[in-house]
């Protein structure tokens, strides 16, 4: 089990965990300020929490069951999530940014590939990991 404290090392605080984030707006009229309040958010949960962010996705358009529509999502999860391990946690800012894909290149949920790959979904709205 990985020790989730922060380690101080000669006045730098080393990050107690890795994670990667997810951004995305359902509108193209206010997509800039919704992705930028997301970033906020989500960056300073982490920042608080002694959480390194290694990468960012984002991804413009509304919740849509094809993965077709959130090329971000299908980046992360294909060239981030499955092949590597040297992160721990996929940080979103809600549910409702996550989005719903279930069909297209995924068999399962985008959630059940990141719990099938040993990765945390946590939504940073509330503080508490996706339940499965």
């Amino acid at each position: 089990m990985r020790n989730n404290s922060v380690v101080t090392v000669l006045g730098q605080r080393s990050p107690s965990a890795r994670a990667v984030a997810y951004f995305r707006s359902s509108s193209q009229v206010d997509h800039e300020y919704a992705i930028l309040s997301q970033q906020d958010q989500v960056r300073c949960w982490a920042r608080e929490r002694g959480i390194e962010i290694i990468h960012e996705f984002c991804d413009i358009g509304p919740s849509s069951p094809d993965t077709q529509e959130h090329p971000a999502l299908t980046e992360m999860i294909n060239d981030w999530i499955m092949p590597r391990s040297d992160f721990e946690l996929v940080l979103c800012f809600d549910a409702s940014r996550w989005g719903r894909c279930v069909s297209g290149e995924f068999a399962e949920q985008p959630s059940e590939v990141v719990h099938q790959h040993k990765k945390r979904l946590i939504y940073t709205s509330t503080n508490e990991p996706q339940s499965r």
